[in-house]
């Protein structure tokens, strides 16, 4: 199918480009009923446009109206308001020099009955539906309390913590991280706000209101 739709074709005088999205469910591996096989390829269908792939075969555990995934959702909002996040480190280190500039803040989520989960088993959840925004708060006042534990121990070390695209479209967001800077006493330009290009494509004029205010606070953004 995608390969019939590479040509252009005439659309009355005009010649016109197509492409697809195409989900893909199989009897044999998903469902034995029809309606459930439409529903999952149409979610698979919607998945293939958000990765450009062209094409997705449906997988259970990317379906976010799947019983688990929902089950999971919920428990994530709890773990959030339960302080079940859990911040690993990683440095980051200057090849020339070999000299330690800082460090990169990791989440991860002490679930209380799966153990400690990657971020791949929650982030994506939690990209798709508000509860971004309270683990993105959180993990930036973890990491800005671990900054001052460093700095009371003479060793001032800055800290990167990624920026999804759904959380930089809240105008909120400087006003809040300018409100943990002030609880936490770390100086704006110990905190790194690390973005990708995707995080600018939804919405370029807000974006850059949001990063100018964040740089007009003394955030530094990468």
């Amino acid at each position: 199918i995608k390969d019939a739709l590479e040509p252009p074709f005439a659309l009355g005088d005009l010649w016109v480009d197509a492409g697809a999205s195409i989900g893909i469910a199989s009897a044999t591996l998903h469902s034995e009923e029809a309606e459930m096989l439409i529903q999952q390829a149409d979610v698979a269908m919607y998945l293939a446009k958000e990765s450009g792939a062209g094409y997705e075969l449906y997988d259970r555990g990317r379906d976010p109206n799947a019983p688990e995934r929902l089950d999971l959702i919920r428990d994530l909002r709890q773990g959030i308001e339960d302080n079940q996040l859990v911040l690993h480190y990683q440095p980051k280190i200057d090849v020339a020099t070999g000299s330690l500039t800082g460090y990169e803040a990791l989440v991860r989520w002490q679930h209380p009955e799966r153990g400690l989960l990657p971020p791949g088993e929650f982030i994506d959840l939690a990209e798709r539906t508000d509860a971004v925004r309270g683990l993105t708060l959180q993990v930036i006042e973890k990491a800005l309390h671990q900054v001052a534990e460093w700095r009371d121990a003479g060793h001032e070390m800055p800290v990167a913590v990624n920026l999804s695209a759904r959380v930089l479209m809240d105008v909120a967001l400087p006003a809040d991280i300018e409100r943990l800077l002030d609880e936490s006493g770390v100086a704006p330009g110990l905190l790194e706000d690390e973005l990708t290009e995707s995080s600018l494509i939804a919405d370029p004029d807000r974006s850059a209101d949001i990063l100018a205010r964040l740089n007009h606070a003394g955030v530094r953004v990468t």
